[in-house]
């Protein structure tokens, strides 16, 4: 069973990079910031997160934070309140760690990220 859903995450990865392209690269090269940001957030503060709250706290800038956050929702990893016009807020409850662990594996093999 487990294989089975690293497989469709990895089906997922290849799915968004082919659509994300410029948000993925911007989520590989800002991996380990990001994955920082959201345990943070969810695990520690247990607050919502926004793109402008991630860049005043960690060092990204807001549109690179949204990008990678747009690539996490993609991947089902976090998942937006709801839809308006406003910044989109990311609830800490919404939040999977564990698939954001695989993703780093699946990543980590197929040399989009190092190893840290």
């Amino acid at each position: 069973m487990e294989q089975i859903e690293k497989q469709e995450l990895r089906n997922e990865v290849e799915k968004v990079k082919d659509f994300h392209g410029r948000n993925f690269s911007q989520l590989t090269g800002n991996f380990y910031i990001m994955r920082a940001a959201i345990r943070y957030y969810s695990v520690k503060q247990g607050r919502s997160m926004t793109s402008a709250r991630i860049s005043e706290d960690f060092p990204l800038t807001a549109p690179v934070a949204g990008s990678c956050l747009t690539v996490l929702e993609a991947l089902e990893i976090v998942e937006k309140r709801n839809e308006s016009s406003s910044k989109n807020r990311y609830l800490p409850g919404d939040v999977n760690m564990e698939k954001m662990e695989e993703l780093e594996k699946i990543l980590k093999e197929n040399y989009e990220i190092e190893s840290f």
